[in-house]
């Protein structure tokens, strides 16, 4: 065995590489074009469509989340304004809340059997409380409820976008929820 490696340090270290040598870096080469790199890309191609796809539903549900927390803003500041709660907006908020309910179906399948599955929970049910605080405003004492249900939800959805990240390979630690 010491004669081997002995044999081998001495083909290594010098400028002549015998015909063997060659032939088995010809094969190495070869199997590692044929078997080696193609199971790489392959991984790698399944790693950018994960993350394209992840990518993409944080950009959808950041963008459906800034709509809802802007629109549910603007509904307080009329009522506020108003005094009086125009009910055709908050129909059109209740469907667009149950849009996102959808989506957070979507998520639940993203997360089906990790830990974000907790965060998906609590967002679908701060998504419920948003809906019920923005179906009982009937006037300005009623906003404080709907503004703590909006919180909760901004904090959820946090915790969602985390847990998406977190499936991309991103981390977010020290982000807290604005205050709409």
């Amino acid at each position: 065995m010491r004669r081997l490696l002995r044999y081998l340090a001495d083909v290594c270290m010098h400028d002549k590489l015998p015909v063997w040598a060659t032939i088995l870096g010809i094969i190495l080469g070869a199997l590692g074009t044929y078997f080696i790199v193609p199971a790489i890309n392959e991984g790698l191609e399944r790693q950018k469509i994960r993350t394209d796809f992840i990518i993409k539903n944080l950009d959808d549900l950041n963008l459906r989340t800034r709509g809802l927390v802007s629109d549910i803003s603007d509904l307080h500041f009329n009522v506020l304004r108003t005094g009086a709660v125009d009910s055709g907006v908050v129909q059109k908020l209740s469907a667009r809340i149950a849009e996102m309910q959808w989506k957070a179906i979507e998520l639940a399948v993203i997360f089906e059997g990790t830990s974000g599955m907790s965060a998906v929970n609590r967002y679908q049910s701060s998504l419920d409380d948003v809906r019920d605080a923005l179906l009982e405003i009937k006037g300005k004492g009623d906003l404080a409820k709907s503004q703590a249900a909006i919180e909760r939800f901004s904090e959820s959805t946090l915790a969602v976008i985390k847990e998406l990240a977190g499936l991309a390979g991103l981390r977010i630690n020290s982000v807290r929820a604005p205050r709409p």
